[in-house]
């Protein structure tokens, strides 16, 4: 099986996401780096595959890639619990991110990870650089952030007190957030 999340970035494209060959007990993680030849009446791809590691036991998948080439997703442990990993320099390194199961799911040209982990309920968090950010919830007990911008303003999605998702966004101020609800009467603008 193979899954992929295509990137465009200038006049590359990065893709990222899994391989599980029919040979193969592991799951191998990628990233595919296809350059085109502009110049060039016909445009020839060229790629590489790339294994991201593990964190002790089979079991990676990327979710996010930036211009750099810096990859977040989650890698299982030895203990066989999902954490959330950054791939940078050549190493894969766990994020530290307390619970159960953490996933990175978007990384920034500057490193900032956003995604979700599981400690009695999942949760939102930002990882700039090795301090970890819970961005809260709506009060529904549930948060996960699917994408940062370059700013670290992290958005996804959260479920009310009444038990309604909606969309949310949190700047990067520095504190512990609860979204602001994009779908509120008041809204983000004002």
């Amino acid at each position: 099986m193979l899954l992929l999340a295509r990137f465009e970035i200038g006049r590359s494209s990065w893709q990222v996401g899994r391989s599980k060959g029919l040979a193969m007990a592991q799951t191998l993680t990628f990233t595919w780096l296809l350059a085109l030849l502009t110049f060039a009446p016909v445009a020839a791809a060229t790629y590489s595959v790339i294994d991201l590691g593990s964190l002790g036991s089979p079991g990676c998948q990327g979710h996010g890639i930036n211009s750099s080439g810096q990859v977040t997703g989650e890698a299982t442990t030895a203990a066989g619990q999902s954490h959330a990993f950054i791939y940078s320099g050549g190493s894969l390194v766990d994020l530290g991110i307390a619970g159960t199961n953490a996933s990175g799911r978007a990384i920034n040209a500057s490193g900032q990870i956003a995604g979700y982990y599981y400690n009695r309920s999942y949760e939102a968090f930002l990882w700039d650089h090795g301090k970890v950010r819970d961005l809260g919830d709506l009060g529904g007990g549930y948060a996960a952030a699917y994408a940062v911008s370059s700013l670290g303003h992290a958005c996804g999605n959260s479920f009310t007190k009444t038990n309604r998702e909606h969309a949310c966004f949190g700047p990067a101020d520095g504190s512990r957030l609860l979204w602001p609800d994009l779908n509120a009467r008041e809204g983000i603008n004002r």
